[in-house]
């Protein structure tokens, strides 16, 4: 089933405990639902429904959208928002003939 949320659409299962029939009276309305979140390559993520419930005021706070990443394209992120990957400027170049004072400095001139 697809679930719609202010951020986009959701996709959801439910879980054993619960049938099509224990949530057709919700079919419409504004709800709050609990479950476990599967998370897929690419970023894509499955939530299996557990129980569903109309919303409350206190359910504001988790109402968002997972957002998952995968490593790779945390990576890829994270080299671009650095300008280029850092640490390939010294891989490879150590150990050299470096004094420990050196190498210490090529530590700081990273950050």
């Amino acid at each position: 089933m697809q679930i719609k949320t202010e951020e986009g659409i959701v996709d959801g299962v439910l879980s054993d405990s619960l049938s099509f029939e224990d949530i057709a009276p919700f079919w419409g309305k504004e709800v709050s639902i609990t479950g476990t979140a599967h998370f897929k390559p690419r970023g894509h993520s499955v939530i299996e429904i557990e129980r569903v419930f109309e919303a409350g005021e206190g359910d504001v706070y988790l109402s968002k959208k997972p957002k998952s990443e995968t490593v790779e394209k945390q990576l890829e992120r994270q080299i671009r928002e650095k300008d280029g990957n850092q640490l390939a400027q010294i891989m490879g170049k150590w150990p050299g003939d470096e004094t420990d004072e050196e190498f210490e400095q090529m530590l700081k001139d990273l950050e």
